[in-house]
This record gives C-alpha cells, sequence and structure tokens, in this order.
C-alpha cells in the first residue's frame, strides 16, 4: 500500500514574547521529506500520516530546518493537539557555562548523594537554563551567584520553572525561597503521614461554617452559599491524609489581614486584584509548615528550616495571577 503524506506549516510565534513554533496542517502537495520557505516566511515539512515524531527526532528536524530554537512546539495531526517543551542552551554564552558548571556539580557525590532519588538531573539543568536565558533580572548574575542557590532547589527536587521555588534577587544576592507549591509538593511526598489532599476555602457572610473534633480527627462543616460574593470573614485550608484523617488550619479575616500587613506586597496588585488567592496561598503554607515530614537528608532539614515565608512582590504577583 502507498504511503500517505501530509504537509505542515511552521511558523515563529512571537507575539508573546516567546518563541513558539506553530505547526498545523497545510493543502500545498511536497514530496516526502521536502522543505519550502512560503512567501510568508513559514515553512512546510513532510510527515509519514499519523506518525507523531519523537521529541528529539521533531526538534533536531525543525531546528535543522528552521535554523531556529523553539521553546515550544504546539503541532496538530488530525485533529489532535501535541505540544513539546524545547529550552535549547545559547551557543557558547553564560547560559552554557552555567549548564556546564550545573551538571558538573551535580555529578559531584558531595552534591549527587544528597539530591533526591527520584531526582532527574538533565531535565533540571534543562529547565533551569531556560529559566535564567528567559529572566533578565537572573540572567545577569554570574554563575557563581546562580549555581549555588540553584542547587538548593535540586536537593529539594524543587523545579524552578514550574514555580515551585525562586531565586529573588536582592541587590548583588539572591535568595532561596519555596513557592507554596513546592511546599504542598514537599509535604505530600515526605509527609510521615502520607497526604491525599490539600486544598483552601474562603469563608463569606452568609456561608454556613463549623469545626468540630469527631473521633480525634478535626472535621470541617462547610455549606458555602451559591454564587456569594459575601464579605470575606475567614479561611480554611485541609490536608486529607490517606487514612481517612486530617489536618485543619483555619485563620479569620483578622489573622488573614495581619499576613497581609507583613507582606512587603501588601500594596501590590496581588493582593488588591487577587487577595481570594493570596488569602489561599497563606493558609496553605500555614497548614503545610505545621504538618510532620520525614525528609531524605540532612541538607534538605537545614533548607527547610531556613526557607523564608515572605516572598517578594513579582513574584506573589505571578504565583496568583492567573493570566501569567
Amino acid at each position: 500500500m502507498e504511503k500517505q503524506y501530509f504537509n505542515i506549516a511552521v511558523g515563529l510565534d512571537t507575539s508573546d514574547h516567546s518563541r513558539r513554533l506553530l505547526v498545523a496542517p497545510t493543502e500545498a502537495y511536497l514530496q516526502p521529506g521536502q522543505i519550502v520557505k512560503t512567501l510568508k516566511g513559514t515553512y512546510r515539512i513532510m510527515f509519514e500520516e499519523n506518525y507523531v515524531p519523537e521529541d528529539s527526532e521533531l526538534i533536531k528536524a525543525l531546528q535543522t530546518a528552521l535554523d531556529m530554537e523553539p521553546e515550544r512546539i504546539t503541532m496538530r495531526i488530525n485533529e489532535e493537539q501535541f505540544e513539546w517543551d524545547v529550552h535549547p542552551i545559547d551557543k557558547g554564552g553564560h547560559m552554557n557555562e552555567i549548564a556546564q558548571v550545573l551538571t558538573t556539580e551535580l555529578a559531584l557525590p558531595s552534591i549527587s548523594d544528597a539530591l533526591p532519588k527520584d531526582f532527574n538531573k538533565a531535565r533540571f539543568v534543562q529547565n533551569t537554563v531556560a529559566l535564567v536565558q528567559d529572566n533578565k533580572d537572573l540572567s545577569k548574575y554570574p554563575q557563581a551567584k546562580l549555581v549555588p542557590g540553584l542547587l538548593k532547589g535540586a536537593y529539594l527536587g524543587l523545579d524552578f520553572f514550574n514555580k515551585e521555588c525562586y531565586l529573588i534577587p536582592y541587590g548583588e544576592d539572591l535568595q532561596f525561597q519555596i513557592d507554596y507549591k513546592g511546599m504542598q509538593k514537599l509535604v505530600k511526598k515526605y509527609a510521615v503521614r502520607p497526604v491525599d489532599e490539600i486544598y483552601a476555602r474562603i469563608v463569606r457572610e452568609g456561608d454556613e461554617f463549623s469545626e468540630e473534633i469527631r473521633n480525634n480527627e478535626p472535621v470541617i462543616n462547610f455549606k458555602p452559599k451559591p454564587f456569594n460574593n459575601g464579605k470575606i470573614v475567614g479561611a480554611f485550608a485541609v490536608c486529607q491524609y490517606k487514612d481517612g484523617g486530617a489536618k485543619v488550619e483555619v485563620m479569620s479575616i483578622e489573622q488573614l489581614d495581619v499576613a497581609k500587613r507583613m507582606s512587603k506586597a501588601q500594596t501590590g496588585t496581588a493582593w488588591k486584584f487577587f487577595a481570594e488567592e493570596m488569602y489561599k496561598k497563606t493558609i496553605i503554607r500555614r497548614l503545610c509548615k505545621g504538618i510532620p515530614v520525614e525528609l531524605e537528608n540532612s541538607k534538605q532539614e537545614a533548607l527547610m528550616q531556613d526557607e523564608p515565608i515572605e516572598t517578594e512582590a513579582r513574584v506573589i504577583e505571578e504565583e496568583v495571577n492567573p493570566f501569567t
């Protein structure tokens, strides 16, 4: 049976300031393997129908054909969408230096032995370099300043690129901080009592809320009023254990506002436009800090003890803004 081929048009989209290759089927006929640059600046390349190439094959083919280094490839095949993240290292520059130093450091026995057992070194280096490359503030720092902070994330198995932790510039120094999403990840992984789920809810005037102890376990009774936009009176967070028990944290609006006043970002847009998410973030962090964990080594324990609560204003906004 004769092989069937389809054409895909490839274009570089920079509308959102990221290098994203958009790949979609085209009607024009090409010979198998043929690559053509169109008048509109897009490219077409042939793949066998119903064939989804491996990440490395597709990336190599497109980079060779287009002489580009995309961050993400979005590809539609027969109405199905496939996406790959691509985080290339710039040629011979600052990013290449950071990648080489990180790779070398992570291979040292003194560091490698302190990493989580399931830690993926290659993915960490790839994602970290992409983060620094895209962050103008971080890219200004020399590798001697960046690498020690990045290794702190590695020790805990947290991903900077997925915003589980951050390096925050403070003058000439960088401060390592764990995001509340990173706290949730660590608790779920290392809790002495296995965790099933962690969540937070806002309580408003008109909602039915009560807290009680039942069989030596805290129980929250919460019945929110439908479509309630009333005044926020508090919030609660729940850690649901796999054995059916739970740990609960409850904060009144007065307690939540104390946390807000302690924040460097209290007058920023995050608190102004996303106060509800900020309250959830605050109580989840407080809940997680009270859950006993059994970490893998003393290096992780030291980092958890030193981890600051406050985060810089821009980072807080990124955490809670659904449009970033």
